[in-house]
């Protein structure tokens, strides 16, 4: 079949000719109806629910967009479309339908003739419910009257597929103005390289503002003076800045490099350069270049430069980028290239580099703007000096009252109009409210809706710009001073996203920028993919264990049992330790949840020996200061899983990261669970353990998990507790990275609240019934999934300890150990073997680890997982 050559609208038109058939097909009170079991009744409810929302999702658009022929959307209409064709009964194709004949010779045609081919029942029975209005949809889909066990499975596959049509239509019709706006401040710690980078950023900023201040200094006259300063990007370390600078008579340019001396003051002899920009320009026979040495107290000539350096200058190209933008002929010699994708990128970042390390002066103040910067074009070989960007600015006096955040607005307006190769014309709408004025928001925020032919990884930087107040001011990073936050918020949210994106698409960027601090992980994925639907905000269920009121001697025995056996476990590795002549790390667990109960006397603790090492709120702000009251626990959920832990592996570290107030989160709000990973990995912890579930795959979380999993971190995540009504939440099923644990009771039966057992692979299943707790001081006793996680990744921790302790591995070895990988191969050793007695589940049992097996055994084991 040739499938792909249908166009997603093609595909999408089909789909929402024949939505009101599938609908009218569906039962209306299935429910009711006693043939039916749970299951069938389930996928006709999700079933329902899903298409109605697949077209809430959809804003008032144009269906001719690019978009819909986007592979991913594609891929999952057609899976919809396959499992929708398998629903229709195959005797319905005996009924005849005439098909009107169609010129295959356009490319529409051709599509709707191959349409036809993939979907042969489908098609026939758009064709006959149209032509034939007294048949009904039903006698053409399911005879729900004959149920098997077959129709299920068939109807169990529409509700997948239509339900992954909805997610990706929730990615692509996100507002990616709105999703940066519900994600201010959503990042992570800089790394030290990183914040090294800011450092050096802010101290060149105030030394450019310096600078600014002598030159204003020099001026004698009442005249206009004209400076163009060298947007270099500032790589180099010599603190050097290249200008030039227009005599009074406005008549040649002259080069000036200054150079940043700290030992200036010192030099017995040093000629102060007084009116610089006036009369000494003047006494200059020709165009010059003449070299200064300055810092924040004075300004002076350098007599260290080497004499061949001062030579005639031929000024510089009067090409602006507006020019560059608006003509086709871009050189401005026969030797010289033509503008290209590449040298424009470069520019870019140039630019971007030159706003950072300026931003806190009055050189760019009155912002960037395409007719303020000029290109010099240069015959050289060298791709980054091809194009060598200047601002154009006068030197007025400073003024106070200057809009801080002009420049990084005006910047993501430049880049706009970089990438689309057009110039923004301002509109009447766009003028500031009772003023002639016109507003750069105003302006940015109507092109970022209106401009299509900008790639969304260009927007969302611009967006960026738009919004680049709140996100400085929301900025924190314990690693950096105050007045440093601002300079970091623009590398984070501008200057970062804009290297990647450019090196990825120009090979020889990375090389020709030289050293750039490199994160430990993409942190963002493009605002948007982020999986959010735009028709109002919706709660997601997150954490469905729960306090239980259960009378049965026999549960609360068997559960009583088995935290004994923990007990007695950890006491056991706390021995081993303290017997054993070796030194380790601890093993650092995060839990992302909703947080502690400082009050609580086993937190109290926990935090006062360090073993709860640091907490985290993304609640109340990602960059809120780490401290522990920040994450206070409201509804106890988080509390029991830090108890669990902290009782089952006593020698762990833990992360606390604080996600949630209540047991539900607004969609708009997922973006903290995403933030909390990236938190973790930071902090570089072995295991991630998180007793949550959605029931569909978030882009931003799933990046975040996948970055952690390869930086070498487990996660350990809840199954769910909807029993065989739904299958494993996510991110539980994912196929790599995350270990699914199912909750038993204490003799690893099924806990009855599990999703059915996966047919391969593993079923992990430990404690998870009737576990005994407190919460504000009262004795409770707690069941779900959510409670097993945290134990079972608190049984590895202690392996991993224990191993790393005694077990002679190498590097490499604990590496693996700790791994994805070598985690389930530590668990499948816990596991009590005959899991046909325990419905397909595996059980994880300590004793089945440490009682039943010599320490020189265990060691054994620990080195064959590590082993790979």
């Amino acid at each position: 079949m040739e499938q792909n050559t249908v166009g997603g609208r093609v595909l999408w038109k089909f789909f929402v000719d024949i939505r009101p058939i599938i609908m009218e097909a569906l039962p209306k009170n299935a429910s009711r109806r006693s043939k039916f079991s749970l299951t069938m009744q389930n996928h006709i409810s999700f079933l329902r629910t899903y298409v109605q929302e697949i077209f809430l999702s959809v804003p008032d658009v144009d269906l001719d967009i690019s978009r819909f022929d986007d592979p991913i959307f594609c891929g999952a209409l057609n899976a919809l479309l396959q499992a929708l064709e398998t629903l229709v009964k195959r005797d319905f194709l005996s009924i005849s339908s005439d098909h009107p004949s169609e010129n295959h010779d356009s490319e529409e045609n051709a599509q709707h003739h191959t349409l036809r081919s993939n979907f042969t029942r489908l098609f026939t029975v758009t064709r006959v419910v149209q032509d034939t209005a007294s048949l009904k949809p039903g006698s053409c889909i399911i005879d729900f009257g004959e149920f098997d066990k077959q129709r299920e499975h068939d109807l169990g596959a529409v509700v997948r597929n239509v339900k992954e049509v909805r997610d990706t239509l929730y990615t692509f019709f996100a507002d990616p103005i709105e999703d940066l706006k519900a994600n201010l401040g959503n990042a992570t710690t800089l790394t030290r390289d990183e914040a090294k980078f800011v450092r050096k950023a802010t101290h060149q900023s105030n030394l450019s503002q310096s600078l600014f201040a002598h030159l204003l200094d020099a001026v004698a006259c009442a005249k206009a003076h004209e400076a163009r300063l060298q947007f270099s990007g500032f790589i180099d370390a010599d603190n050097t800045f290249q200008l030039h600078l227009k005599d009074c008579g406005q008549q040649k340019w002259n080069l000036i490099k200054c150079t940043c001396s700290k030992t200036i003051a010192h030099n017995i002899g040093t000629r102060h350069r007084e009116n610089l920009a006036c009369a000494n320009l003047k006494q200059l026979a020709g165009s010059q270049q003449i070299r200064v040495a300055f810092n924040q107290g004075t300004l002076s000539d350098d007599d260290s430069y080497d004499a061949d350096m001062s030579q005639s200058h031929d000024g510089i190209t009067e090409t602006t980028l507006h020019d560059m933008l608006t003509t086709s002929d871009h050189s401005s010699g026969e030797a010289v290239t033509y503008f290209e994708d590449g040298d424009r990128r470069i520019v870019q970042l140039l630019i971007a580099f030159s706003l950072v390390n300026l931003d806190k002066s009055n050189w760019i103040k009155e912002g960037l703007s395409v007719k303020d910067v000029s290109l010099r074009a240069s015959e050289t070989s060298s791709t980054l000096k091809r194009w060598m960007p200047y601002l154009s600015c006068s030197l007025p006096s400073l003024n106070a009252e200057q809009d801080e955040n002009m420049a990084v607005l005006s910047f993501g307006l430049l880049l706009m109009e970089m990438e689309a190769k057009e110039i923004a014309d301002p509109k009447e709408e766009d003028q500031e409210w009772g003023s002639n004025k016109t507003s750069k928001d105003s302006m940015l925020k109507r092109i970022l809706g209106e401009w299509t032919k900008v790639d969304d990884e260009y927007k969302n930087i611009a967006a960026a710009c738009l919004y680049f107040r709140e996100l400085s001011e929301k900025f924190y990073d314990p690693s950096l001073l105050p007045e440093h936050f601002r300079t970091a918020a623009m590398y984070r949210y501008v200057v970062a996203p804009l290297y990647r994106l450019v090196t990825s698409r120009v090979n020889a960027a990375s090389q020709l920028f030289g050293k750039f601090p490199e994160p430990m992980m993409r942190r963002q994925a493009p605002l948007s993919r982020i999986s959010r639907p735009t028709s109002g905000s919706r709660l997601q269920l997150l954490f469905d264990g729960d306090e239980t009121v259960i009378s049965d001697p026999q549960i609360i025995k068997k559960a009583d049992k088995f935290m004994a056996e923990l007990s007695w476990v950890a006491e056991y590795v706390v021995d081993l330790t303290d017997e054993s002549s070796q030194e380790t790390e601890n093993v650092r667990i995060a839990l992302i949840d909703t947080g502690i109960d400082r009050e609580d006397t086993h937190i109290r603790e926990a935090i006062a020996d360090q073993r709860i090492t640091e907490c985290r709120d993304f609640v109340n702000g990602p960059y809120a200061a780490p401290d522990p009251n920040d994450s206070q626990d409201k509804i106890g959920h988080g509390t029991h899983i830090a108890k669990l832990v902290l009782d089952t592996a006593p020698l762990a570290k833990l992360y606390i990261a604080k996600i949630a107030d209540d047991k539900s989160i607004e969609r708009t709000h997922l973006h903290r669970i995403a933030a909390a990973i990236r938190w973790a990995t930071e902090k570089e912890v072995h295991m991630i353990s998180m007793s949550l579930g959605l029931d569909f795959i978030d882009a931003d979380i799933n990046k975040a998990i996948q970055a952690a999993f390869n930086a070498n971190i487990c996660f350990f995540a809840a199954a769910s507790n909807s029993g065989g009504n739904q299958g494993r939440a996510w991110p539980a099923n994912r196929t790599q990275g995350v270990v699914c644990i199912h909750a038993s009771d204490g003799f690893g039966n099924d806990g009855l609240i599990n999703p059915t057992p996966a047919p391969r692979g593993d079923n992990f299943t430990t404690l998870g019934i009737c576990i005994p707790s407190t919460w504000q001081g009262h004795k409770c006793r707690i069941s779900g999934t959510s409670f097993a996680t945290p134990i079972a990744a608190a049984l590895v921790a202690n392996v991993l300890h224990f191993g790393r302790l005694e077990g002679k591995l190498s590097a490499d070895e604990k590496q693996i150990l700790q791994s994805y990988g070598g985690v389930c191969q530590l668990l499948r050793h816990m596991v009590e073997q005959n899991t046909a007695t325990r419905g397909g589940y595996d059980y994880i049992t300590p004793s089945q680890f440490w009682r039943k097996k010599e320490v020189t055994e265990i060691i054994k084991l620990i080195q064959e997982c590590a082993s790979g």
